[in-house]
């Protein structure tokens, strides 16, 4: 398995060479470590199978100016400082339980200063509320992870064609009301 991932390595270090040589960026998401998260994976696996190979991209990307971003769903709590040791300036989605198993305040005090998170709001939730609960969930999300900055408000996953425009609208809108306070000029 380290062969193969030491092959894809090289690949992905020449792919990301070429476009940052062709000026695509400034921002680069990694995907696909979720399935070498606990519960799949002991934590040392991630470590092993992912730290090791994408730390290499990350540094190739900071080293043309570009932010380098992990997308892992799942269980991230013993993995968490990882993403700070990768270098990231992003991770997404950093989800609470039941589904995840790290608390976004949590996550906010041990990386959250180095590491911007983005995500929380569980799109199965922005599906199945109402209007009024999801801006009380993107509220609490707020107050939970805002102050001092590094945090973006995001769903877990991109809505899909089944969650309720009025629900997109108000995730909107609350996230405007409660990010920037009383600015009138984002109304």
């Amino acid at each position: 398995m380290k062969e193969v991932l030491g092959v894809l390595l090289n690949r992905m270090l020449d792919r990301v060479g070429r476009c940052l040589a062709l000026g695509v960026g400034p921002f680069y998401e990694l995907s696909g470590p979720e399935m070498v998260c606990p519960t799949f994976l002991p934590p040392r696996y991630f470590d092993e199978l992912v730290v090791r190979y994408d730390k290499p991209i990350v540094k190739a990307i900071h080293s043309e100016g570009g932010y380098a971003m992990m997308h892992c769903h799942g269980k991230v709590n013993k993995v968490l400082e990882s993403f700070r040791e990768m270098g990231l300036e992003a991770v997404h989605p950093v989800e609470a339980p039941p589904v995840g198993d790290v608390p976004l305040p949590e996550a906010k005090r041990r990386i959250g200063w180095d590491v911007c998170l983005r995500g929380n709001v569980q799109i199965a939730y922005l599906d199945s509320s109402s209007p009024s609960e999801v801006d009380g969930m993107c509220r609490a999300v707020i107050e939970d992870a805002a102050a001092g900055g590094g945090f973006i408000l995001e769903p877990t996953a991109t809505p899909l064609p089944n969650t309720p425009l009025p629900n997109i609208y108000a995730f909107v809108r609350a996230s405007r009301r409660h990010g920037v306070g009383d600015r009138k000029d984002l109304r």
